[in-house]
């Protein structure tokens, strides 16, 4: 149950190579306008975007990842996977832009080309558009779960919710999928704590793949199976079974 699976090599096929070729030349370009820019004394708010979003892809792409330690008796913080964030990321990069546009489209400012009233219907537009952009982006830096050999929680917004092992209800795995339009629908496995919290209110806890520590979350649900078999039903059981015959799978 507490061994560690062995550490998998990560293969990129030929095309990621020339992805991070492409992603790194933008970088250097971005990087070398902020540079510039502060040496002139201004900030160039779009190098600072671009830096943005071609730097942090090559991160996510390459940066060494550190081997699950599966362990029953450990407390795993789960978080919003590093793409959503990078996602949430360009959305507050535009919320910003857009509040940031707010000052030439103000009324009465000199540099607007508009009539007063269309300047100040394209400001609470603009203003509108850059305050949603910003809450989307804002919404995945503030998920926040943990699951331990006593309790999972769950943060939505500024509240915590906690489901103790000992009042919890059940688990189970269902199938949700990733949308990407017309091209694929991946399916992908979730497993849910279900049970009241501190106050009695029913809530659920979600993990799935696209979460960090997936692994380490499992190895910690295993332990309240062992604890509380009636939690898990025959699919739970079948869905632990599963994983654990692949990590024992060698890779290829």
């Amino acid at each position: 149950m507490t061994g560690a699976p062995r550490t998998r090599r990560r293969q990129h096929p030929p095309g990621v190579w020339l992805l991070s070729v492409l992603l790194v030349l933008g970088s250097a370009s971005c990087a070398y306008a902020v540079v510039d820019g502060l040496l002139d004394g201004r900030v160039d708010g779009v190098a600072v975007g671009g830096l943005y979003l071609l730097l942090t892809p090559l991160l996510l792409i390459w940066w060494p990842r550190r081997a699950a330690v599966l362990d029953p008796a450990a407390t795993v913080t789960v978080r919003a996977g590093g793409w959503l964030r990078y996602a949430s990321g360009i959305a507050l990069l535009g919320g910003v832009g857009l509040l940031a546009g707010l000052v030439g489209l103000a009324p009465g400012n000199d540099t607007s080309p508009m009539s007063p009233a269309g300047a100040a219907l394209t400001t609470t537009a603009t203003g509108l558009g850059g305050l949603l952009l910003l809450l989307v982006g804002v919404i995945p830096w503030t998920m926040r779960q943990s699951v331990g050999p006593e309790e999972a929680t769950v943060r939505v917004l500024l509240r915590t919710h906690r489901i103790r092992l000992r009042t919890a209800t059940r688990l189970r795995v269902g199938t949700s999928r990733l949308r990407t339009g017309r091209i694929a629908d991946a399916p992908f496995p979730r497993v849910y704590v279900d049970g009241p919290d501190q106050h009695g209110v029913p809530v659920t806890a979600a993990f799935d793949p696209h979460q960090t520590g997936f692994a380490e979350t499992l190895a910690v649900l295993e332990g309240w199976v062992e604890r509380r078999p009636e939690l898990a039903d025959t699919e739970v059981l079948r869905f632990f079974a599963a994983w654990r015959a692949a990590l024992r799978t060698p890779s290829a």
